[in-house]
């Protein structure tokens, strides 16, 4: 198989699941990048048995909400550390992650929403 770049044409359904299904981690990293990839693809990608996959899905700028949301919950502290430390991710998922069980996602989303509140001059609550 060839190297895929951005800007290849969008695969078909069967290429999409030959390249889930049997590509090398790699290859499925940098289509998870590629923020011209379809929403249908970046859905597969977002429940990869990979959790480097899961992190280039949840830092695609084209990555929809319902995705963020889904992975916010993921079950690898390194997903949902990504997510918390991503400025442009939703605010209502930040304040989600704020009350992660691992300490450092939590204290991350704090400090994201810190940031993003120092721009509005609004006050942010619940962070330490």
């Amino acid at each position: 198989m060839r190297d895929l770049t951005y800007g290849d044409p969008p695969a078909t359904s069967e290429h999409r699941f030959w390249l889930t299904d049997r590509s090398d981690e790699q290859t499925r990293m940098r289509l998870a990048d590629d923020p011209n990839l379809p929403v249908a693809f970046l859905a597969d990608l977002a429940i990869d048995e990979c959790y480097d996959v899961r992190v280039c899905v949840s830092d695609n700028p084209s990555t929809p909400t319902a995705i963020l949301e889904l992975l916010a919950q993921d079950e690898h502290p390194d997903v949902r550390y990504a997510i918390a430390e991503n400025a442009n991710i939703p605010p209502h998922i930040l304040r989600m992650l704020v009350q992660d069980e691992n300490p450092y996602v939590s204290a991350r989303a704090c400090k994201t929403l810190s940031r993003l509140q120092e721009k509005t001059f609004a006050p942010l609550r619940g962070c330490a």
